[in-house]
């Protein structure tokens, strides 16, 4: 069950499946969002894929008609290239960072881990332990080589990366919306060739054998 999550609560066993790609995951470091939306987050790592952030719907605990649900697996996103060995979140939710198995450290968007700060080599072996300053204007990183290092996230990091993420938006947008313009093309001229083709007296057979020469496939037997 190598895509498959287990939970057990109370004496039942529940089971999430992970979406494609998200093998082999060692899920760790529970976090609540604290963005109000009561999710909860954890890592998942993969030695193929890197540090990966889940985002799980935390509205299922509270409860269904049927009683306390499995939280369902909203997002997975990549964060750190290499798998992070712990994370925290910000005071006031909008912010990540993540502590790396290389020594790194990682400032992200919350909304869409767009990148605010990223340093490789903050230290010289993995990182222990990351947390916010009470403002989030600074990260507080220490690792297993006994030293810290706290850097900082200035008003200017934080713009680039709102910009870049509202960027990245907008172009998923701007495909949705190509790919839609796209479909009602093809759906348009094929309703007008339809329409010509009964016009001109040809059968629905006709207008497939038709299609089927114009796209070089050979008549089937």
């Amino acid at each position: 069950m190598e895509r498959n999550v287990l939970v057990s609560r109370g004496g039942d066993t529940l089971v999430q499946q992970l979406p494609r790609g998200v093998e082999r995951v060692q899920l760790s470091k529970l976090r609540f969002a604290r963005d109000g939306s009561g999710d909860l987050l954890t890592l998942a790592n993969s030695p193929v894929a890197g540090g990966q952030l889940a985002r799980w719907g935390g509205a299922a605990l509270l409860g269904t008609p049927a009683g306390p649900a499995l939280p369902p697996l909203l997002s997975c996103r990549k964060v750190t290239d290499h798998p992070s060995t712990c994370f925290d979140v910000s005071r006031d939710g909008d912010l990540l960072a993540f502590g790396t198995s290389e020594g790194g450290v990682v400032v992200a968007t919350a909304s869409g881990c767009a990148p605010v700060r990223k340093i490789l080599k903050a230290h010289m072996v993995f990182a222990t332990g990351v947390t916010f300053s009470a403002d989030g204007a600074a990260v507080l990183s220490v690792s297993a080589d006994a030293s810290a290092l706290v850097t900082a996230i200035t008003p200017a990091a934080r713009k680039q990366a709102a910009k870049l993420e509202a960027g990245q938006k907008f172009s998923a947008t701007r495909v949705a919306i190509v790919v839609l313009l796209l479909v009602v093309i093809v759906l348009k001229v094929g309703l007008q060739a339809w329409r010509e083709a009964k016009r001109r007296g040809m059968t629905q057979d006709d207008l497939v054998r038709a299609l089927r020469s114009m796209l070089g496939l050979k008549d089937e037997l």
